[in-house]
C-alpha cells in the first residue's frame, strides 16, 4: 500500500528578505517583506521511499504608506499588493522504484498534482492577517506632539501638523523667564554605575532645580540613579534584563516648577551587531552590519567554522553595506548547519548566528502554550544592601509535528540562546540578556532523521501577542 505524505508547510519571517520599513520618497514609506514557503510531498511503499519533491514559493509583499490630511489631522494611508511565485519542483535522492505500472501512474500523478500546487491560501491567509495588522488609518498627529513636548517640553507650541516632504509643525513659542534646558539633551552610555557615570547641566546655569529619572516603558526596577547635583549614574550591568534601557532625566525648577528633560540610553553592550540571528538556504547570502560606541577597529571571524560546511564572512558588495555571510553550497545528508559570527572590540565582544537550510526540515515545531512563573533575582552589590527583584521568567511548551501528527521520542536541544529545555517545555535563564533562543527538535524516521526548529523571542513575557501568533491565534490588532 503506497502512502502520500504532504508536510505542513509555514512561511519563514527571518529569511535573507526579512521585514524591512524604508522612507523611498518626500512623505512615503515601504514596508516589504519576501518570505519563503517549501512546500514537500514524500511518496512511500512499505519499506521504500519512492518520490521525494519540493519545491520553493516565494510571497512579495509591498505595503506603500503616503501621509494625507484627514479632518485636520496627519495618518498614514497603506496600500498593499501582494504575488505569489512558485519555482520548480526539486527530486530527492531515493532508490529506483519498483517496476510496476500502476506505481509509475501514480508517481506521475503526484508529480502532476504538486506541481499545479495552489499558491492562492499563501496570499489570501497573509493578506487576511495584514489586514488587521496593517490599519487603514494609523494617525500620527498625537505621536509628533508627543515627540516634540519631550525634546521641549512645552516651549514649542504646535498648533498644525503638516507632511509636504518632512514633518513640519506650526505653532508658537511659549516662553516665559523660567526657560531653560537640560544639557546634553541626549546621551548614551554603557551599564555598570560604579564605573558610568554622567553630569546634566542646565542652560542658563545657576539655578534651584531638583533632578529626577524614569524609565519610559514605565517599569520602575533598574534605571539607575541621579544625584542633586545631576550626576546620573547607569544601573549595574547585573541588575538589567534587557540588551538596552531608555530613561528620561527631568530638572524641575524649585520657584516656577518648570521641567526640562534629556533622553538617556542605557546599553549592555557597547558592540551591537545585526541581525540577530537569520535563516537562509544553502548558498545564500547575509547581509550584516556592526556598530561601537568607540572608535577601536572591530574584528570579524567565524568561531569554530567546520571545514566545508560553513560559510565564509567577505565585505559587503552594498554601496552602504559592512559585512556579508556567504553561506555554503548544499551539504548531502545534512538539514541544518548553525554558524556563530563574532564580532570584537577592545575589551568587548558580540555575537550574531546564521542557521542555514542545506535539506527540507520535516518536522514543525509550535508554541502549545506559556506557563506563568515568577522567580525572585537576588542582585548582591559590593558594599551595599542585597536587592531582591523579582522577574517574570515564563516557561514555554512547544511540540512537533510531521505531516499532522506528533511523532514518538522527539529530543529536543538549544542550538543558540540560553535556558533549558525537557520533553519541549523550554525555561528561560532569568539572570541572561539574551534576545533570542534557538531550539531544534530531531525524531526518528524508518529511513532517516527528521529534524525541525523554532526561534523563540526573549524575555518571553515581553512578546505575549507574538507567541499568540505563534500557536496559531488570531490576534486583536492593536
Amino acid at each position: 500500500m503506497a502512502n502520500v505524505y504532504k508536510d505542513e508547510t509555514w512561511l519563514e519571517a527571518l529569511e535573507s528578505t526579512p521585514l524591512s520599513v524604508e522612507l523611498i520618497c518626500d512623505g512615503t514609506v515601504e514596508l516589504t517583506w519576501k518570505p519563503k514557503a517549501t512546500p514537500s510531498v514524500v511518496l512511500t511503499l512499505p519499506g521504500q521511499t519512492v518520490l521525494v519533491m519540493a519545491k520553493v514559493i516565494t510571497v512579495d509583499v509591498r505595503c506603500i504608506y503616503t501621509f494625507a490630511e484627514e479632518n485636520n489631522d496627519l495618518v498614514l494611508t497603506p496600500s498593499l499588493t501582494i504575488n505569489t511565485t512558485s519555482g520548480e519542483p526539486a527530486f530527492g535522492d531515493v532508490d529506483p522504484p519498483p517496476s510496476s505500472f500502476e506505481l509509475q501512474v501514480l508517481i506521475e500523478v503526484v508529480k502532476a498534482n504538486f506541481k499545479s500546487l495552489d499558491t492562492h491560501p499563501f496570499e489570501s491567509g497573509i493578506r487576511a492577517v495584514l489586514k488587521g495588522k496593517l490599519a487603514t488609518r494609523v494617525p500620527i498627529s498625537s505621536f509628533i506632539r508627543d515627540s516634540i513636548n519631550l525634546n521641549f517640553n512645552e516651549a514649542i507650541v504646535p498648533d498644525v501638523l503638516r507632511a509636504p516632504r518632512d514633518i513640519a509643525a506650526f505653532g508658537r513659542i511659549n516662553s516665559s523667564g523660567a526657560d531653560f534646558v537640560v544639557s546634553p539633551a541626549e546621551h548614551l552610555m554603557v551599564v555598570d554605575s560604579s564605573t558610568t557615570f554622567t553630569t546634566f547641566t542646565t542652560q542658563p546655569l545657576a539655578l534651584s532645580v531638583t533632578w529626577g529619572v524614569e524609565r519610559l516603558d514605565g517599569h520602575t526596577q533598574n534605571y539607575g540613579a541621579i544625584n542633586g547635583a545631576g550626576r546620573y549614574y547607569a544601573p549595574e550591568s547585573s541588575a538589567t534584563e534587557f540588551p538596552f534601557t531608555r530613561v528620561r532625566v527631568t530638572a524641575t525648577d524649585m520657584n516656577s516648577n518648570y521641567q526640562s528633560s534629556a533622553l538617556v540610553t542605557i546599553v549592555t553592550n557597547p558592540i551591537t551587531l545585526n541581525p540577530l540571528i537569520q535563516v537562509c538556504d544553502a548558498g545564500q547570502i547575509v547581509e550584516l552590519k556592526a556598530g561601537s560606541l568607540g572608535t577601536e577597529e572591530m574584528h570579524w571571524s567565524l568561531k569554530d567554522p567546520v571545514p566545508g560546511e560553513s560559510g565564509v564572512l567577505e565585505p559587503s558588495q552594498l554601496a552602504d553595506g559592512d559585512h556579508r555571510y556567504v553561506a555554503a553550497q548544499q551539504v548531502s545528508g545534512k538539514t541544518y548547519l548553525l554558524d556563530q559570527i563574532v564580532v570584537t572590540s577592545g575589551q568587548a565582544s558580540v555575537s550574531s548566528w546564521v542557521l542555514v537550510k542545506h535539506q527540507i526540515p520535516l518536522l514543525t515545531v509550535k508554541v502549545v502554550r506559556t506557563v506563568e512563573v515568577s522567580e525572585v533575582l537576588e542582585v548582591a552589590k559590593v558594599g551595599k544592601p542585597v536587592d531582591v527583584v523579582t522577574i517574570r521568567a515564563d516557561q514555554v511548551q512547544l511540540q512537533a509535528f510531521a505531516d499532522g501528527a506528533t511523532p514518538a521520542g522527539v529530543e529536543w536541544r538549544i542550538g543558540a540562546g540560553s535556558g533549558s529545555i525537557s520533553d519541549g517545555l523550554y525555561t528561560p535563564d532569568i539572570s541572561s540578556t539574551d534576545r533570542f533562543v534557538l531550539i531544534f527538535a530531531e525524531a526518528a524516521h524508518p529511513f532517516f532523521v527528521i529534524e525541525g526548529h523554532i526561534i523563540l523571542p526573549l524575555p518571553v513575557d515581553g512578546f505575549a501577542t507574538e507567541l499568540e501568533l505563534m500557536k496559531g491565534k488570531e490576534v486583536p490588532a492593536s
